[in-house]
C-alpha cells in the first residue's frame, strides 16, 4: 500500500508541476482514500 501511494504521489507532483496547478484537489483524495489519513478533529467538536 505505501508503494501505491508514493507512486500516486509522485504522479501527482509531476503532473502539477507541469500544469502549475493547486495540489489539494488531488492530494487529499489520496491521502483520504489511498493512504487512509483521516481529517482530524476540531478541537471545539463535542465528544
Amino acid at each position: 500500500m505505501i508503494g501505491l501511494t508514493i507512486a500516486l504521489a509522485v504522479l501527482v507532483g509531476v503532473t502539477l508541476g507541469l500544469l502549475g496547478g493547486g495540489g489539494s484537489i488531488l492530494t487529499v483524495p489520496l491521502l483520504a482514500y489511498v493512504a487512509g489519513m483521516r481529517g482530524a478533529r476540531p478541537s471545539g467538536a463535542p465528544p
